[in-house]
C-alpha cells in the first residue's frame, strides 16, 4: 500500500506532490532542487552548491525513514546544461563515496524555478530483503523465525537464510 512521506527537515512540495512516497520495501523521492526547508531559493548559486542542497533534501527525506545514502539504488540528475556535469559530479561523489547508486544524469533544458540542478532518488528498506527471501523460502509464515536486536537484520530459519544470502535452501 502506498504511503506518503512527508518532513520539515526538505523544502514542502510546491505544487501535487509528496516529498517522497513508498510502499514498505522501495522510497521514491521527489526531485529536490537548490531550496531550503525555510523556503529559500539558491537558483543563483554555483551547481556545486545547488547539488549539495538537493541532495541534502533528498538525505533529510532518507533521514525522516531511518535510511541513508547507502540505501539508494538510483538516482536521476537533471541538468539545466550538460556543461555543468563536472562541476555537479565532484560534488556528487561526496555523498557516495562506497559504492554509489546506479546514477542517469541528462540535460533537461529549463528545470522548475530556473534552477540548475533537479535529483531524484529511490531507495530500499533493508529489512525489506529479509521479508522477501523469507516469503519466497517459508511461505511467509513465522514460524521457527526470530529476529535480534539489530533494526535492519532477520535471522531466518536455515532454508531461508541461504536464499537470502545467495546459495540454495
Amino acid at each position: 500500500m502506498k504511503r506518503t512521506i512527508s518532513t520539515d527537515d526538505a523544502p514542502e512540495a510546491v505544487g501535487a506532490y509528496s516529498q517522497a512516497t513508498t510502499d514498505g520495501s522501495t522510497l521514491y523521492t521527489a526531485g529536490q532542487i537548490p531550496l531550503t526547508p525555510d523556503g529559500d531559493l539558491y537558483a543563483d548559486a554555483d551547481i556545486a552548491t545547488q547539488t549539495e542542497l538537493a541532495l541534502d533534501n533528498i538525505m533529510a527525506i532518507l533521514a525522516a525513514e531511518d535510511l541513508a545514502a547507502e540505501h539508494i539504488l538510483k538516482t536521476t540528475v537533471f541538468l539545466a546544461d550538460i556543461d555543468d556535469f563536472d562541476a555537479m559530479n565532484e560534488t556528487y561523489e561526496t555523498y557516495f563515496a562506497a559504492a554509489p547508486p546506479a546514477r542517469s544524469a541528462v540535460e533537461a533544458g529549463a528545470l522548475p524555478k530556473d534552477v540548475g540542478v533537479e535529483i531524484e532518488a529511490g531507495a530500499t528498506y533493508p529489512e525489506a530483503w529479509a521479508h522477501v527471501a523469507h516469503r519466497a523460502c517459508c511461505g511467509g509464515s513465522s514460524a521457527g523465525c526470530c529476529f535480534f536486536s539489530s533494526p535492519w537484520a532477520t535471522v531466518l530459519p536455515a532454508g531461508c537464510w541461504r536464499v537470502a544470502a545467495g546459495g540454495s535452501p
